[in-house]
């Protein structure tokens, strides 16, 4: 049952019952938890899909001189970080393999 559901139903029984204050603060007490448990459950699920769950970098080609950007915070990160180190976003670096020779490469090596 949603938790939602199970704090009405505990505030109908509360207003359909002649309490002793005892038996009051309990059903009170009960709706608080009911209700915390409820936002925990919210924030952990939140902090599973910014902290857990990953995706994928942006990278931008600058005349051969590749940059690379967050996905959820769009601010430049460094190659091969795991999270990003401004928002905390975990990272997946799925990025294809550099050509070998070819732009990038220096004039000198070839």
């Amino acid at each position: 049952m949603e938790y939602k559901a199970i704090i009405e139903r505990l505030q109908s029984i509360k207003d359909g019952q002649n309490l002793a204050d005892k038996d009051e603060e309990a059903l009170d007490e009960a709706m608080d938890i009911v209700h915390d448990y409820g936002l925990a459950t919210e924030q952990a699920k939140r902090m599973t899909e910014k902290y857990e769950t990953t995706k994928a970098v942006i990278q931008r080609g600058n005349g051969g001189f590749d940059t690379w950007q967050c996905p959820t915070c769009h601010q430049f990160i460094g190659y091969g970080n795991e999270h990003c180190h401004w928002c905390g976003q975990k990272l997946g670096w799925d990025i294809r393999p550099r050509r070998q020779g070819g732009k990038g490469k220096c004039r000198k090596n070839r």
